[in-house]
């Protein structure tokens, strides 16, 4: 037995030595990744309000510290939150680390504060787990947030503050430990551990989150350390590697995944390869072979919770697989029989090949890094969102039921320049800050300040040339002031951008959208969905497309996705929002930071911080292969600032007479030559003093090769100036050698030399500051034209004041001179001379009335306008004349003036011209009035004889001239009234004025002046006497007995008595005569006794003689 052991013990101790130097290098590694159990907790409070501890582990492959605090919640007040504030530097907590058992907790990244979401009861217990990067100390203040009802503030009751220190094996840091140099310590093991078979079995791990490391594989070396096989799994590279064109597409590494998130849970199959933070898959997803044209799937998973065996899609000839997971994700090549097999967290996979399956060697190495890409992604979706709907895109949403958006190509888009700065070694440079000037007018047109990922982005510029010129470097970088030139094109019309403008509203409504005119191998249609900050966006609009070839699009498995020019993307979210798809959906959704909840068929890529697919999707790549607008990429590189720096600074010097000619630039360019070269440009303007000062800073005093750099200075032109450099300071001199120009034309005023009067030549003369200068003899030209000119005149003195030219011409005879600033009037003088004279003739009676005005004006019209006018009166002899002599005979133009002449109105006059005579004829206007009374003798009309109206009639010089209808006033007066009769006759003689009345039947008038007096007059047939009382008194014939005699008698009576009464009655007939006149009742009786008297006697008288 003894021997036995001899003959064995040397190679046990052999054999034990070859573990040990396999396994010693992996020890600090394994120690590191100790179960958190092992560990010592560090009690953070205990007290009436509760318990708290804590526990740390410190992760070296990632440099990420995982922290876990136990806590049992006894607070009385259910109002109040639990809180725990982080005070740790520039570190933060890793916001999608944050993990709780029991009550949610929050991240407050400004307070750095883990808060409750909402108050628990009075007694709950928790688990918050949550990681930082690497650190030695952190403190935790644990406090209860309590909501004062009264006023809504927020108190803080800090219970408790702790620092707890970061625990770790000997001779570790909380820095990353580096694969290679593991590597290289056990170089030897690694060798013989890869001509091993894979033997590591998955079957007896649970399955863990990410932050229990004993169950993680988190680098090659532990992968080796596990399992011989896990040396095969290698690195997946990087996406870029396997598609470089992802540069050139608009949504990066997203635009190659059908689900493209840091978190997925998948209940419903989803039809579309994925690229995952952490993957809950608890159904199959992976596209599906439909016409084999896509060459190549990618699946990409950082973290798994749960997959589904039947996930992916098995390769064939003709579809290629590659399948990357994180480091964090356990990974088996073999089953128990070594048969070759993948398992993913124990769970074999039925459609993987060991040959697709690749793995991160490190979280600092991924195939993906979705923190930069997110970031892209944002940047992208803000500078997306900025766009303005294209000109000719319409949108009819009038009939709710089919609302329709027609899109349309926009005209005349340029290009997008992306400017990205880096350092030596190609990382992006944030910070630095770029002047973006037009190249032709060396204005600035824009600055703008380099992104997280050192890129500067300008849209929608003019077409042009421009450059980019950085003036601020980043911190610790040296500025490099090189301009960076482009030319902005415009783009062709398939390449146009073409951007929908839509709110959420619109797609919250339950009726469809469809979109029209879209064009299959275009740049994409942007719709730009303002969610307007809402927390949830419930979309119920079904989407449906059609293209302009006639094809309409329904929700299907494809792998052609010429067809995917849609883009949705969601602007204006509040942190956390979530958008429920609940109609089928069409489009790729570019929704960064929300969580889209997938409730109906999607067709199209999802792009979210987290997605829940409870509903079937459908993978359909957007086709954006130049982006939404062509970009041109510049790039620009900042060099590390050395040790040694030099400052070249200087003045700039005016010899301009103080700036007297305002020809001083507001601003100069000063160039800094490194070895004969331009190194930097600055752009110069004075202080607030007046002076101009640059400065050039951080200049490195060598090249690489230890060369000291030569350093000179030189300005950009000036115009006007010449530069002179003194070292480096500068002196400007005003070069006074402006010069300028006068010229002018020559203009006749002849009437086209009507009476050839114009000479052969003029001579003009230059008199600069009043002295003659020069002069030219200046002739017509074959046109006729009179030009003349002087050139290269100096403008300025040798004070620098400004000369003053003026120009004079030789007198040229009959003509006169006008100058207007270089322009020459020349213009005849025509002296002939003509006079205006004439008499006045007064027709008015030899001034019978006194009428005759002292003085006269007559005026003098020239071509119808007045230019002079003249009093006239009488001379000693009684004779009115006037003159104008000197007058012009004819105007500028040789035509002859018309003369004419006008007098002013005399009152009572008309005035007639004939010729140059005036006569002036009185117009005797006075009036007169002729008016009357009408008496009536008719025993106030005892007999109703009295007519209703009498006619007057005037007479003028015994001619009838007017008449006028009177009739009796209301009181009872007859009057009558001739008014504005003339008084004179052309002649001036006064006329006489008569009246005469219609003769009114029964009555005698009578003139009296010119009133009247009717008398009535009895008529012949007198009235029937009464029987008289005395029988004996004989009978008296009436004047109608035949006798002659008593006929006789009675005549010879009445003339009797009418020789008594000697009166005449003028124009009245023999019968009226015998008649009795008006008012004569006495004259009329004696007549009647008379008669009787006489009858009787020639009765007596003839019986006498018969007895």
């Amino acid at each position: 037995m003894r021997n036995y052991v001899k003959k064995i013990s040397y190679p046990i101790v052999m054999l034990s030595l070859l573990v040990m130097s396999y396994v010693t290098p992996l020890l600090p590694v394994i120690t590191a990744h100790a179960d958190t159990e092992g560990n010592t907790k560090i009690i953070l409070f205990q007290n009436e309000k509760g318990t708290a501890q804590v526990t740390s582990l410190p992760d070296p492959t990632t440099g990420k510290i995982t922290w876990t605090i136990e806590v049992e919640k006894n607070q009385q007040s259910a109002a109040n939150q639990l809180a725990f504030s982080l005070s740790e530097g520039e570190q933060t907590v890793l916001p999608e680390s944050i993990q709780s058992n029991g009550t949610p907790f929050t991240y407050d990244p400004q307070r750095q504060q883990l808060m409750e979401e909402t108050t628990s009861s009075s007694f709950s217990q928790m688990t918050l787990t949550f990681q930082t990067k690497a650190l030695k100390t952190l403190t935790i203040k644990s406090a209860f947030l309590q909501t004062e009802e009264e006023n809504g503030q927020v108190k803080e009751d800090i219970i408790n503050t702790t620092d707890v220190a970061v625990v770790l094996p000997d001779n570790q840091s909380t820095e990353a430990t580096s694969a290679e140099a593991v590597l290289a310590d056990s170089q030897e093991q690694t060798e013989a551990s890869e001509k091993q078979p894979a033997t590591k079995s998955s079957e007896s791990q649970p399955q863990a989150e990410s932050t229990t490391a004993s169950t993680a594989i988190e680098s090659p070396l532990d992968t080796q350390a596990s399992a011989p096989a896990a040396s095969k799994l290698s690195s997946g590279g990087s996406f870029k590697n396997d598609v470089p064109e992802v540069d050139n597409v608009l949504l990066g590494e997203a635009q190659y995944f059908h689900i493209f998130a840091n978190h997925a849970t998948l209940n419903t199959h989803t039809n579309g390869n994925l690229a995952v933070g952490e993957l809950n898959g608890n159904v199959n997803f992976g596209t599906s072979i439909q016409d084999g044209s896509l060459a190549t799937e990618i699946n990409y998973i950082q973290k798994v919770n749960t997959i589904a065996n039947s996930s992916f899609v098995s390769g064939t000839d003709s579809r290629k697989n590659k399948v990357v997971f994180g480091p964090s994700v356990t990974l088996d090549l073999a089953d128990q029989n070594q048969q070759p097999a993948v398992f993913v967290n124990g769970q074999r996979m039925d459609h993987l090949k060991t040959s697709e399956v690749f793995q991160d060697q490190s979280a600092s190495e991924p195939y993906i890094d979705f923190k930069k890409v997110f970031s892209m992604l944002q940047a992208t979706s803000e500078r997306l969102g900025a766009y303005p709907q294209t000109p000719g895109v319409t949108k009819d949403f009038t009939d709710n039921n089919q609302r329709v958006i027609n899109t349309a190509r926009a005209e005349n888009d340029t290009q997008e320049v992306v400017l990205t700065l880096t350092d030596e070694q190609g990382n992006p440079l944030d910070d630095g800050v770029y002047e973006l000037q037009n190249k032709k007018t060396h204005k600035e047109v824009d600055e703008e300040v380099t992104n997280d990922d050192g890129q500067v982005i300008e849209t929608d510029l003019p077409e042009g040339d421009y450059s980019f010129v950085e003036t601020e470097a980043p911190d610790g970088y040296l500025i490099d002031k090189k301009p960076i030139s482009f030319s902005a094109d415009t783009i062709d019309e398939e390449d146009q951008k073409v951007v929908v403008t839509l709110s959420k509203t619109e797609l919250e409504k339950d009726t469809p959208i469809t979109i029209k005119g879209l064009t299959k191998g275009t740049s994409p249609v942007l719709i730009n969905v303002d969610t307007e900050g809402a927390s949830t966006v419930n979309i119920k609009s079904q989407i449906k497309l059609e293209y302009t070839d006639g094809t309409t699009r329904n929700s299907h498995e494809t792998e052609d996705f010429d067809d995917a020019v849609i883009l949705w993307n969601f602007i204006n979210q509040p942190e956390n929002q979530k958008l429920s798809i609940n109609s089928p959906f069409q489009g790729t959704i570019l929704a960064v930071g929300d969580t889209v909840d997938v409730h109906q068929n999607v067709d199209g890529s999802i792009i979210a911080d987290t997605v829940l697919v409870n509903a079937e999707t459908h993978r359909w790549d957007l086709q954006a292969n130049e982006t939404v607008v062509p970009i041109i990429k510049l790039a620009a590189m900042n060099h590390l600032l050395s040790l040694d720096t030099t400052t070249v600074s200087g003045t700039k010097k005016w010899d301009d007479y103080d700036n007297k000619f305002n020809t001083r630039p507001t601003s100069i360019t000063v160039q800094l030559l490194q070895n004969g070269e331009v190194f930097q440009t600055k752009t110069v303007t004075p202080n607030k003093e007046g002076e101009w000062h640059y400065e050039f800073t951080d200049l490195p005093t060598t090249d690489e090769s230890g060369q000291t750099y030569d350093y000179a200075i030189q300005e950009t032109p000036v115009e006007g100036y010449t530069t002179k450099v003194n070292g480096y300071d500068l002196v400007n001199t005003y070069c006074n050698t402006e010069t300028t120009e006068v010229s002018g034309t020559k203009t006749w005023n002849d009437n086209d030399n009507q009476f050839n009067t114009r000479p052969e030549s003029i001579t003009v003369k230059l008199m600069q500051n009043g002295e003659k200068y020069a002069e030219k003899i200046v002739k017509a030209d074959k046109k006729g034209n009179w030009t003349y000119r002087f050139d290269k005149l100096p403008k300025y003195d040798a004070e620098g004041k400004e000369y003053t030219y003026t120009i004079q011409e030789e007198k040229v005879p009959e003509y006169t001179t006008e100058i207007k600033g270089y322009d020459l009037v020349n213009t005849y003088r025509n002296t002939e001379k003509t006079a205006v004279s004439g008499t006045k003739t007064w027709n008015d009676y030899d001034n019978k009335f006194n009428t005759r005005p002292e003085s006269i004006t007559v005026d003098l019209m020239q071509n119808g306008k007045e230019i002079d006018k003249q009093t006239v009166k009488a001379d000693n002899q009684g004779n009115w004349t006037y003159r104008f002599d000197n007058l012009p005979k004819y105007d500028a133009e040789g035509k002859e003036y018309t003369y004419t002449i006008q007098e002013e109105k005399v009152s009572g006059y008309t005035t007639k011209v004939n010729g140059y005579d005036l006569v002036n004829t009185y117009r005797n206007t006075e009036t007169t009035d002729v008016a009357g009374t009408k008496t009536w003798k008719d025993y106030d009309n005892k007999f109703n004889t009295r007519p209703k109206s009498i006619t007057v009639k005037l007479m003028r010089n015994d001619k009838e001239v007017d008449k006028q209808v009177v009739k009796a006033d209301n009181q009872g007066n007859w009057t009558y009234r001739f008014d504005n009769l003339p008084k004179y006759d052309a002649e001036g003689q006064a006329y006489t004025y008569s009246i005469q009345e219609v003769a009114v039947k029964g009555y005698k008038s009578d003139v009296h002046g010119y009133d009247l007096i009717n008398t009535y007059v009895e008529p012949k047939t007198p009235r029937t006497p009464e029987t008289p009382n005395d029988p004996s008194v004989p009978k008296v014939p009436t004047p109608s007995d035949k006798s002659d005699k008593p006929k006789k008698i009675a005549r010879n009576a009445e003339q009797k008595l009418d020789d008594k009464k000697n009166q005449t009655e003028s124009s009245q007939t023999d019968k009226e005569k015998l008649l009795p006149k008006t008012n004569e009742e006495s004259s009329y009786e004696l007549s009647v006794l008379g008669g009787i008297l006489l009858t009787m006697i020639a009765f007596l008288f003839y019986k006498q003689k018969h007895i």
